[in-house]
């Protein structure tokens, strides 16, 4: 068994070294995308070349997301295989894998994976998804192979969705914390007016205490925008994301 394990560990070394390369690719192709886009707004390249130069990098880049998608499928895989050969040592072992050296070799693999499987942040992987997604709607790919990109695609979304339910649940505590500071402000506000109208402060005094909370309050309000801003407009776009798969289930269903 353990040269079972032995070799499962290899594969789960090799298959993350890929996965890396292949993320710091994308991450680099990314920046070539958007830098091309700030050249055309600016005017600094012709349209011509632009559209030259944007047919080459989405070119590269769907290669790169095909095998993208291709090694993190197989990351899944390897590690629901090391989750069961963990289960396995601790039922040989009483319940104690941390024991066996192999077992925590397991055990770490499956850490290593599970960063490995997060290591684009969230706008990264709906930069990925996104043009995976234009890819998808106009591919002309076998229907055979076809099929297969957009369940691997399906999983993609799926790690997305999972992802974002954790960061969004975050984002809402700290709205919710926001929204108590500045509730809070507002509170202090009234009093400030109260104290100034029974003469406690005088209208200099008051300005200056009202002008430093309104400030605070103003940034408050500013940040608890941007936040809800964001999940709606993340929100949104993985609902646009999971549409391309939907239509497909549907019209398989139809058929």
């Amino acid at each position: 068994m353990e040269r079972n394990v032995s070799d499962l560990l290899d594969r789960v070394s090799t298959v993350l070294r890929q996965f890396r390369e292949v993320s710091d690719s994308l991450r680099e192709m990314r920046i070539k995308l958007e830098k091309l886009n700030q050249l055309i707004l600016s005017g600094e390249v012709s349209s011509q070349t632009a559209d030259s130069l944007r047919r080459e990098y989405v070119s590269q880049l769907i290669e790169q997301l095909n095998r993208y998608f291709e090694l993190r499928a197989a990351l899944e895989d390897l590690r629901l295989r090391c989750i069961v050969e963990l289960e396995r040592a601790k039922v040989e072992m009483g319940g104690t894998p941390g024991s066996s050296g192999l077992a925590s070799r397991v055990e770490e693999s499956i850490f290593m994976i599970d960063d490995a499987l997060e290591s684009l942040d969230m706008d990264s992987r709906l930069f990925i998804a996104s043009q995976y997604a234009q890819y998808l709607r106009n591919s002309k790919a076998d229907r055979d192979v076809l099929k297969e990109r957009k369940a691997m695609y399906r999983r993609f979304i799926d790690s997305i969705i999972e992802s974002w339910l954790m960061e969004k649940a975050d984002l809402e505590s700290e709205i919710a914390e926001l929204e108590k500071n500045a509730n809070s402000i507002r509170e202090k506000l009234k009093e400030l007016w109260v104290r100034f109208m029974v003469g406690e402060y005088d209208r200099s005094e008051y300005d200056s205490r009202r002008i430093g909370l309104e400030e605070e309050l103003s940034s408050l309000d500013r940040r608890i925008s941007e936040l809800r801003d964001k999940m709606e407009s993340v929100d949104n776009k993985i609902v646009e994301l999971t549409s391309v798969v939907e239509v497909e289930e549907v019209e398989g269903q139809a058929r």
